[in-house]
C-alpha cells in the first residue's frame, strides 16, 4: 500500500503533479508498506498513458533502491517526474503508477 505519511495512515490514491514547464522535475515523496507477512521486494511501474506519446516525453522514475522489505516494514520513496524541454502539444496527461510488492 502506498500512503502520505510515515505512520502509514493517509493512503495515496492519486497524485496530482499540477502544473509543469518543458524541462522541469518535480518530486513527490510517498510511503510504501509491505502488508504482507513474508519478506518482499518492491517493483514499481507504469502504465496506461493518456495520450500514449506523452511517455515519449515525460519520465517516471522512483529511488527505491531495491532493498527487501520485511512484513509491517515502510519504506520512503521519492516519485519524479521529468518533463522533456521537446515536448509540444501535449497540455493534459496521465498514467497509472503500479506498485507490486512480491515475495
Amino acid at each position: 500500500m502506498v500512503y502520505a505519511d510515515q505512520n502509514c495512515t493517509i493512503p495515496v490514491t492519486s497524485i496530482d503533479w499540477n502544473m509543469m514547464e518543458p524541462g522541469q522535475t518535480k518530486g513527490i515523496t510517498v510511503f510504501i508498506r509491505n502488508a504482507g507477512n513474508v519478506p518482499s521486494t518492491l517493483n514499481i511501474t507504469t502504465e496506461n498513458w493518456v495520450p500514449s506519446e506523452a511517455e515519449q516525453y515525460i519520465t517516471f522514475s522512483n529511488d527505491y533502491n531495491g532493498s527487501i522489505l520485511n512484513p509491517r516494514q515502510a519504506v520512503q520513496v521519492l516519485f519524479s517526474l521529468t518533463i522533456s524541454p521537446s515536448i509540444t502539444g501535449i497540455n493534459q496527461f496521465s498514467f497509472d503508477i503500479l506498485v507490486v510488492i512480491s515475495g
